[in-house]
């Protein structure tokens, strides 16, 4: 069995915002998993920061959950930010 992979703070901190924008909108799970092609687990665990989001998904989930409002996307930080480039 491969060692589980430590969760980073920042990881946690980027799940958290993913998870209040989606709270925010009333989304669940399963409809921002259909979205991104994935399963409602996946973004859970992205979420919880426990699986790497990759810059697709994390440019697209504050799209899906904010549409069209700058102040709810802009609380997201861009992939370069969140990889700490």
């Amino acid at each position: 069995m491969p060692p589980k992979s430590k969760v980073t703070l920042r990881a946690q901190w980027l799940g958290q915002s993913l998870r209040d924008l989606r709270d925010e909108t009333g989304m669940t799970l399963a409809r921002a998993g259909e979205f991104l092609q994935r399963n409602a687990a996946t973004v859970s665990r992205f979420e919880a920061g426990e699986h790497p989001i990759r810059p697709p998904a994390l440019l697209a989930l504050p799209r899906l959950y904010g549409g069209s409002d700058p102040r709810k996307r802009d609380g997201v930080p861009r992939p370069a930010v969140a990889a700490g480039l």
